[in-house]
Formats: C-alpha cells, sequence, structure tokens
C-alpha cells in the first residue's frame, strides 16, 4: 500500500499527531460506509457523490495501522438499516 521508504515519515508525522494532542486512543466507524451485500461487490461504489475504487472508500479509516504498527481492532456494533454488518474501530499508539 505504500512504499517501504515513506514508512519511516509517515510513523514520524503519526506519532507528531498524538503528541501535538495528547491522544491516546482514536474511535472511528470502521468504515464510512454501510458494508454492501456481498454478492453485490464492484470495483468502484458511490461515496460522496462521486464514483471511487472500493478498496479506497472501505479502507480509510483503518489503512494506516498496519504498516505503521498501530494496534488496533474492529468490533460490531450493530447493523444498518438494510441489515448488514456496522463497525466501531479503535486504535491505540504503538506499544500500548
Amino acid at each position: 500500500m505504500f512504499p517501504a521508504a515513506v514508512i519511516p515519515k509517515l510513523k514520524e508525522l503519526h506519532d507528531r499527531f498524538l503528541n501535538a494532542y495528547n491522544v491516546h486512543l482514536t474511535v472511528t466507524p470502521t468504515t464510512h460506509l454501510p458494508a454492501g451485500p456481498i454478492d453485490q461487490v464492484q470495483p468502484w461504489v458511490m461515496y460522496n457523490g462521486k464514483l471511487v475504487d472500493t478498496f479506497d472508500a472501505y479502507g480509510q479509516t483503518v489503512f494506516l495501522g498496519p504498516p505503521l504498527g498501530i494496534p488496533a481492532i474492529s468490533i460490531p456494533i450493530g447493523l444498518s438499516t438494510d441489515g448488514l454488518p456496522l463497525g466501531i474501530h479503535f486504535q491505540a499508539r504503538p506499544g500500548e
């Protein structure tokens, strides 16, 4: 997802943000969109009035965690009005 050469700079920027605002935990929706039916997955979805890559639309809140070593967990919290799963995503500081 990220070239290896940019990971140290991303880690530095992430740490600087957390330290500047004294953040120890972030809580976000797991995705900005409810899940779509598994049998209707498309390479593009409508997001904020624009057709965007499905991976980009669904991964916006979680994409930094793996390459930066950020501990995270997504927990199911219920269903959308269409009966599809919704989740909440927690991220902590690395090492916490």
